[in-house]
């Protein structure tokens, strides 16, 4: 008689199953007596990959190298099963394990630092995007500014995408630079990226005097040419306006 399978069956294992562990078992029957009925289980080593072995006796499979959901999600072991009748007999059949995907693998993101520079009171509301991608088929990365924001600015949980809270909010004078920390989770690893924002000046006040005028002043009519009659001084809040022009518009004939 030749052997045949009384369990043969699939099974799934998550791909962090540790070397060593059980598989799964498969049973075969030989209405034979004697040796004839004595079994022998054999695995085609090229089905198996080098990562699974079978007990030869019990027809148990057993994990001999780790498991990567990412490398090969499915393994389809071809078992024979042989009797030790002469000549011996066989049947064959095959097992397929499915590697199921963990969470073991961190998000990769395309930079570590991202530098941007807006003018103050931009009306433009885009500010960056980070951008992480996961290894892990199931995993969804999800994006927040976890240091460094004043409320300046939001980000898009789900893109990654920062933008200004409201239009025209940033001012060079009271904040020229903002370091943001946005944490980029998957649920389990956390991958940080720096948004570097830079801040630059724009001329947005007008020059003041100091006194503001309208000045009085009396000179004696053999003033000398050349010679000071007042000196004016003016200050502008813009700190990167320091050269400033005087210029007599009428009244000088």
């Amino acid at each position: 008689n030749t052997p045949h399978f009384t369990y043969l069956a699939s099974t799934s294992v998550p791909e962090d199953l540790p070397v060593g562990t059980k598989v799964i078992m498969v049973r075969a029957s030989d209405e034979d007596s004697g040796v004839n009925k004595e079994l022998l289980y054999q695995i085609n080593g090229a089905t198996a990959s080098g990562k699974f072995s079978i007990e030869p006796v019990h027809g148990n499979i057993v994990l001999e190298k780790s498991l990567d959901y990412e490398m090969q999600k499915f393994h389809q072991i071809v078992v024979t099963v042989r009797d030790n009748g002469v000549p011996p007999r066989s049947v064959t059949g095959t097992v397929t394990v499915t590697v199921t995907d963990v969470n073991d693998s961190p998000p990769v993101c395309n930079a570590s630092v991202v530098t941007v520079r807006l003018p103050e009171n931009s009306l433009q509301m885009l500010v960056a995007s980070v951008s992480c991608t996961d290894a892990d088929s199931t995993d969804t990365v999800t994006y927040n500014i976890t240091e460094g924001n004043d409320n300046s600015f939001v980000i898009d949980s789900n893109t990654g995408v920062i933008t200004l809270a409201q239009p025209a909010s940033l001012d060079f004078e009271t904040t020229p630079l903002y370091m943001l920390r946005v944490s980029a989770s998957d649920g389990i690893h956390i991958q940080d990226v720096f948004v570097k924002v830079i801040v630059t000046d724009v001329n947005e006040y007008r020059p003041d005097f100091n006194p503001n005028g309208p000045i009085s002043k009396m000179v004696t009519e053999d003033l000398s040419i050349h010679e000071i009659i007042y000196e004016f001084n003016a200050t502008d809040r813009d700190t990167s306006d320091t050269v400033k022009i005087y210029t007599i518009l009428n009244g000088n004939s």
